[in-house]
C-alpha cells in the first residue's frame, strides 16, 4: 500500500474580493510575521487614507470641524450600534475595551455578600478591574477553570455550575473571544442561563474584535466592550453596550 503523505498542508491564502492577497491591504513589512494584532493591530491602508482625509479636512477649517464634530461622532456611534445589532441609545464610545469594562463595573452596585464569576481565560486588565471593584465592596470573585479542550456546551455548563453554587451571584464576566487562548465563548447560552436563574443577573463580556455581532436575544443581559483592534486608527474608541 502507498504510504500516506503526512506532511503538513499549507493553509489557503486569504484573498481580498479583488483577488489580491489580504496582506496587500496593509503596509506591514512582508519580512516580518506580525502576529500580535490584539495589542498592536495594524491599520488597513484604506483606513489610514480615510483618516488622512479627515485630518486634512480638520486642518482646512478647524472651526467648522469642531462645530460639526459632535454630530459626526454620533453618526459613527449609530453606525457601530447598528452593525452590532445594539440599541443606539445604549451604545457609548470609550478609549478601549478595558476602560469600557471599568466604566460598566463602576456603574453596577455591589454588596459585600455578593460575588462575581470570571473564568481563567479572562483578559488580564479586565480580571484586575473586576477584582478591584469586588475589593472595594468586600465582595468575592470566583474563577471558573475552563479546560482548553472544553467545547461550548461544556464551557457553559461549568459557568452555570459556578452560578448555581451561590445564590448571591451578582455578575458574570466572560470574554467573548478570549485574548490569551482565542476561544470563542458561548455568551448567548451563558446569558440565557443567567436570565433563567434570577431576574437582574448580568453578564458582561469584553471582546478583542468586533467581528461577531450579537443576536437580539443577547441584548438584555450582555455588555459588549470591543476594542475594534482589527480596524483601529489613532483616536478611534471602543464600544460599550449596556443592557439591563
Amino acid at each position: 500500500m502507498p504510504q500516506a503523505d503526512l506532511r503538513p498542508l499549507a493553509p489557503n491564502p486569504v484573498l481580498r474580493p479583488d483577488g489580491l492577497p489580504a496582506l496587500a491591504g496593509w503596509s506591514l513589512d512582508p519580512a516580518v510575521r506580525h502576529l500580535n494584532h490584539g495589542s498592536f493591530g495594524a491599520v488597513p491602508s484604506a483606513t489610514r487614507a480615510w483618516q488622512q482625509t479627515l485630518c486634512d479636512e480638520a486642518e482646512r477649517d478647524p472651526v467648522a470641524w469642531f462645530r460639526h464634530l459632535p454630530a459626526r461622532v454620533a453618526q459613527a456611534r449609530y453606525a457601530i450600534a447598528d452593525w452590532l445589532h445594539a440599541p443606539r441609545e445604549a451604545t457609548a464610545l470609550v478609549p478601549n475595551a478595558s476602560a469600557g469594562v471599568t466604566a460598566v463595573l463602576s456603574s453596577l452596585p455591589l454588596r459585600a455578600c455578593e460575588r462575581i464569576v470570571v473564568t481563567d481565560h479572562a483578559y488580564g486588565a479586565v480580571d484586575m478591574a473586576v477584582r478591584r471593584h469586588a475589593a472595594r465592596a468586600g465582595a468575592q470573585v470566583d474563577t471558573v477553570h475552563i479546560p482548553l479542550a472544553a467545547d461550548a456546551e461544556q464551557s457553559a455548563a461549568l459557568i452555570r455550575a459556578a452560578v448555581d453554587a451561590h445564590d448571591r451571584t451578582a455578575l458574570v464576566v466572560v470574554d467573548h473571544i478570549n485574548s490569551a487562548t482565542a476561544r470563542l465563548m458561548p455568551v448567548q447560552q451563558i446569558a440565557e442561563d443567567c436570565r433563567e436563574r434570577a431576574d437582574g443577573d448580568r453578564v458582561m463580556g469584553p471582546a478583542d474584535d468586533a467581528e461577531l455581532p450579537l443576536s437580539e436575544s443577547d441584548h438584555r443581559a450582555f455588555v459588549r466592550a470591543s476594542s475594534l483592534s482589527a480596524f483601529r486608527t489613532a483616536g478611534v474608541p471602543a464600544v460599550v453596550c449596556q443592557y439591563e
